[in-house]
């Protein structure tokens, strides 16, 4: 009797064709692309003591402001579940810090704002908008913040175009949302047209 044996061949070519397995193929090249940018991108400047506290302290405002007007990537963290404003921690020895600074305080820190629905733009299923720096400095004292989230913001730059637009990666990945209203943090979406594009491929 002749056994029904599929060839492996086969089945290899049928699962390759599924949404599912380019799903798992993209979610994969995101993430190890994304962490090639950063390795190349992000400033390293890191201030040993910091190390582990989910944010980055920037040693000045002005390397700060520098790195948002040039589209560089940014650290940023969140207080009380507010995913609105992102805040950037600055060192309190930056002169300028020093001379604003209150005697109690003992973070300073710069604020970002957005809106989900300026100049948005989706690239791959990541979604960017416009991000603006305030130029006040803001002081506190850590036990009285509620620090819920830290993100890394990612700027969208298309050729040399750069029009202060960033998504932000949590540090529970997941990413900004901008096609929901009232919704700014969630899963990443899957480009639909991509994935059409490829399976036509096939």
């Amino acid at each position: 009797m002749e056994k029904n044996i599929q060839d492996p061949k086969s089945i290899l070519c049928a699962m390759r064709t599924t949404t599912s397995y380019f799903e798992c193929k993209m979610k994969l090249l995101h993430k190890l692309e994304g962490m090639k940018s950063l390795t190349e991108r992000f400033d390293m400047s890191t201030d040993p003591s910091n190390r582990y506290k989910g944010y980055h302290t920037f040693l000045t405002t002005r390397r700060v402001r520098d790195l948002f007007t040039k589209g560089k990537p940014l650290s940023v963290f969140f207080l009380n579940n507010n995913h609105n404003e992102a805040y950037v921690s600055v060192s309190l020895r930056d002169r300028d810090v020093r001379n604003l600074k209150d005697n109690d305080a003992d973070i300073a820190y710069l604020t970002l704002t957005y809106d989900t629905e300026n100049c948005y733009t989706s690239e791959t299923g990541i979604q960017f908008c416009r991000f603006d720096l305030s130029n006040s400095i803001s002081f506190a004292k850590m036990e009285d913040m509620k620090i819920t989230d830290y993100a890394i913001m990612l700027p969208y730059m298309k050729g040399d175009q750069y029009i202060n637009q960033y998504t932000l990666v949590y540090s529970d990945w997941d990413v900004l949302i901008c096609d929901k209203q009232g919704v700014t943090k969630g899963l990443p979406k899957h480009c639909v047209e991509l994935f059409n594009e490829l399976m036509n491929m096939c």
